[in-house]
């Protein structure tokens, strides 16, 4: 049997710029502002891997949507711009770490982060519920 298509995709940070329209086949490889840590898209879930080498990563099935989540607010020219996580929302949370959850939702609207700052949030979000839709109903 053919292995699956490897897609490569390039946040705007690096020469070539992201594309959102990447087929929903394969797996899908984007990177962070760090070229060393990227997220992995595959068929049945996603990954963050790091510079820390801690990876962390979920089934599709395991999450209800996404958001850009702001780790760094602060005033564009003055302190920078930004600096945007991938987050998530569970779709059954666990009751353990309820506190960690309750400051994550609380400062960041979401149930939890990947490891990673991108750029283009919104574009790597709506890719990732794409696959999500896509996988999390097989």
């Amino acid at each position: 049997m053919k292995p699956p298509a490897r897609t490569v995709t390039r946040s705007c940070a690096f020469p070539a710029h992201y594309d959102a329209t990447t087929k929903l086949e394969g797996e899908t490889i984007t990177p962070s502002r760090d070229e060393r840590a990227y997220l992995r898209l595959d068929p049945q879930g996603f990954t963050a891997y790091p510079t820390d080498g801690g990876e962390k990563g979920r089934a599709w099935t395991d999450v209800s949507g996404f958001k850009p989540a702001d780790v760094a607010s602060s005033v564009e020219g003055v302190l920078g711009p930004p600096l945007y996580q991938i987050g998530f929302f569970l779709s059954d949370p666990p009751k353990k770490g309820r506190v960690a959850r309750w400051v994550l939702r609380r400062f960041n609207g979401v149930d939890d982060t990947l490891p990673g700052v991108y750029p283009d949030a919104d574009e790597v979000v709506a890719l990732m519920e794409r696959w999500r839709q896509q996988y999390s109903s097989d």
